[in-house]
């Protein structure tokens, strides 16, 4: 299912965003409250909640438009992380994604990706 389109850069442009990094831990808890820790894989995963306002209709409908040929968080696609210029396998978080008209020309957008390892 790999894709190689990219989330456009004009789409990163000084928006606000979140990044995180998860690992997969699995933690066992026994009677005796006694937690034991074992790390499933060294490498973490990264996830970007990005908020794109204001924008206008024409970005909203760019950003839905490129939601929807994905098919949602069906295919990966291509993103840079604006703080290192590294370019990620990622996916969407969400099957669904919310466009909101804030104000009469004014719209927000907010996503998340997920790294795809």
């Amino acid at each position: 299912m790999a894709s190689e389109a990219d989330f456009a850069d004009t789409q990163q442009r000084n928006y606000p965003f979140d990044e995180e990094i998860i690992f997969n831990t699995l933690v066992s808890t026994y009677e005796n409250w006694v937690e034991q820790r074992r790390l499933k894989s060294s490498q973490g995963r990264r996830i970007w909640k990005l908020n794109f306002y204001p924008i206008t209709l024409a970005e909203s409908i760019d950003i839905y438009d490129f939601f929807s040929a994905r098919h949602g968080n069906f295919e990966q696609f291509k993103f840079t992380n604006p703080l290192d210029s590294i370019k990620y396998d990622v996916r969407f978080v969400e099957r669904s994604l919310k466009r909101s008209r804030m104000h009469y020309s004014t719209f927000k957008v907010e996503l998340q990706l997920l790294e795809i390892l």
